[in-house]
């Protein structure tokens, strides 16, 4: 039971000797303790379909039968299919081990043994995270003249656009003003009521970089895995061209470091284990936290979720200590907490020098889950960081509500680190002279529904602006702080005030959602909606 734990924490960069690996391990290594004695104690035939049954848990734990389209697969056989194939294999296990029921305990000790030391005294692949690529950047800069400015480029995931704000929500109003007069008095063009053309960020940020508005999604982009690699980038070739040195921070979701114009690249965890390392989090909810993501990719916490759902709870107020049970569905996401440390890592290396730079970075930010308050602090309760969506794929307008409340905290607090990342370009002298683009990929997603899921034809015009509103705001050397209500897309909007050549918009606003083919789907009057007095 213990070595996938430690395979898992080895991977995700996490020291074994850590307060809270320590304490996830020893509870994992005391219930496995406990099951070896029961398994002592019980006769030969009992011992046999015991060990079928840990096995079979080894399997879903080593194998992720829980994660993405391999879980897929399993919710579309539904339960009485699973529950025959989950029988179907433990039969067939227990006509293999009772041919060897008289050795199991010192087979299993043996093999389990090795492979448990093997995963801590081995080399151990990790997860990406720090510099994947480093040139010197120095010696490259000989071979070119250098522009006198600098370039900072943002990406705020999930960040939804002015006219967005939903006026159903205490507080939308006045954090829309706080936004909008944020980035105004820093001198930016604001374009209120912007929207993105796509609802996943793998079609809508690369297809913005290259100016162009496939139909059919995952065109930019490479899959690898469950993330995406978007080595095509006619941004890039732009800057390069103009003589900038291209500094990515990016997240491991969406890779953009195979430009050949990349001469620095930091590749950040989104959401493993290595984000909760330094939060200000008591050892017992860490360990938590990190025994959730474990298990949350596997079939048995599926099912252990849907048979506590069942009791009402019963079974995790009998096996989970207060503190412990509840949060979010899945798991909370750590995406926000991940984007400070590389907020910091910008604003210092802006700071080191930002002449001739062109800095692009990709923030899980005010992304959920809603971990932060307005003021940036985090929130000590984990159960309160909150996904977007009740149950993965619906809302109920109270769940809505509560989820939007959240939500608009987290986006003041991304714009006071904004404030951060200004002051730097200031201090290093390079404000005057810098172009900057702050923008979203897509809207807040905290719809009635998932951007994916069946009964498109249900959704409100409030659900497509909660997809698609996005926020985007410009500020170029010379230019006048302007705030302009044309609603258009973030693609032409960003192509128009990089220089860039871009395809056009349609003639009418429309997005593009689905899962192969996208079809296009009218958007709403923005005007009739925003919560500000444009």
């Amino acid at each position: 039971m213990l070595f996938p734990l430690i395979g898992f924490l080895r991977y995700h960069g996490y020291e074994l000797d850590r307060p809270e690996a320590l304490l996830a391990l020893g509870l994992v290594g005391g219930v496995a303790a406990a099951l070896g004695a029961l398994a002592s104690a019980a006769p030969s035939v009992v011992r046999v379909v015991f060990y079928a049954l840990v096995l079979l848990v080894v399997a879903d734990v080593s194998l992720r039968l829980g994660h993405d389209d391999r879980s897929q697969l399993m919710r579309d056989w539904g339960l009485p299919v699973l529950a025959l194939f989950v029988w179907s294999v433990v039969l067939g296990l227990m006509v293999v081990l009772s041919s060897l029921r008289a050795h199991l305990g010192l087979i299993f000790t043996a093999v389990f043994a090795t492979m448990t030391l093997g995963v801590i005294g081995l080399p151990a692949e990790q997860k990406p995270e720090g510099v994947t690529i480093d040139t010197n950047e120095a010696a490259a800069a000989e071979t070119r003249s250098r522009p006198d400015g600098a370039v900072v480029h943002i990406v705020l995931d999930e960040h939804i656009g002015l006219a967005g704000f939903p006026g159903e929500v205490a507080g939308a109003g006045e954090a829309a003003r706080f936004v909008r007069d944020f980035y105004l008095d820093n001198g930016f063009a604001v374009f209120g009521h912007a929207y993105s053309e796509y609802a996943q960020t793998f079609d809508s940020i690369p297809n913005l970089l290259n100016g162009i508005r496939p139909l059919s999604s995952g065109a930019g982009v490479r899959a690898v895995g469950p993330r995406y690699a978007a080595p095509h980038n006619a941004w890039f070739d732009r800057l390069a061209r103009d003589g900038y040195t291209i500094r990515v921070y990016q997240s491991d979701y969406l890779n953009l470091c195979e430009h050949g114009g990349v001469g620095f690249c930091f590749t950040y965890s989104t959401n493993g284990a290595y984000p909760l390392r330094e939060l200000d989090l008591p050892s017992g909810i860490k360990a938590r936290l990190i025994l959730g993501k474990f298990y949350k990719d596997t079939l048995a916490y599926d099912l252990a979720g849907m048979a506590d759902a069942a009791s009402g709870g019963v079974l995790s107020r009998a096996l989970l200590p207060e503190p412990w049970r509840g949060g979010a569905v899945g798991e909370p996401q750590t995406g926000p907490a991940a984007s400070m440390p590389v907020i910091d890592r910008l604003v210092g290396d802006i700071r080191a020098g930002a002449r001739g730079r062109a800095f692009f970075a990709h923030l899980i930010l005010p992304h959920f889950s809603y971990q932060f308050d307005r003021s940036c602090r985090l929130k000590g309760d984990f159960r309160t960081w909150l996904n977007r969506m009740e149950d993965w794929v619906s809302n109920t307008p109270g769940s809505r509500l509560e989820r939007y409340q959240a939500y608009l905290e987290q986006v003041r607090c991304t714009t006071l680190q904004m404030g951060r990342v200004f002051d730097a370009l200031k201090d290093a002298g390079a404000w005057e002279n810098a172009t900057v683009i702050v923008h979203g990929d897509h809207g807040s997603r905290i719809a009635s529904r998932t951007p994916n899921s069946a009964g498109r034809e249900a959704f409100t015009e409030r659900d497509w602006l909660d997809l698609h509103s996005t926020f985007i705001a410009v500020k170029r050397p010379g230019a006048t702080p302007r705030y302009d209500t044309r609603q258009r897309s973030i693609r032409t909007i960003f192509a128009e005030q990089s220089g860039q050549n871009a395809q056009p918009d349609a003639p009418r606003p429309e997005a593009l959602i689905g899962d192969n083919t996208l079809t296009p789907l009218a958007l709403p009057d923005f005007a009739r909606f925003t919560t500000l007095a444009d």
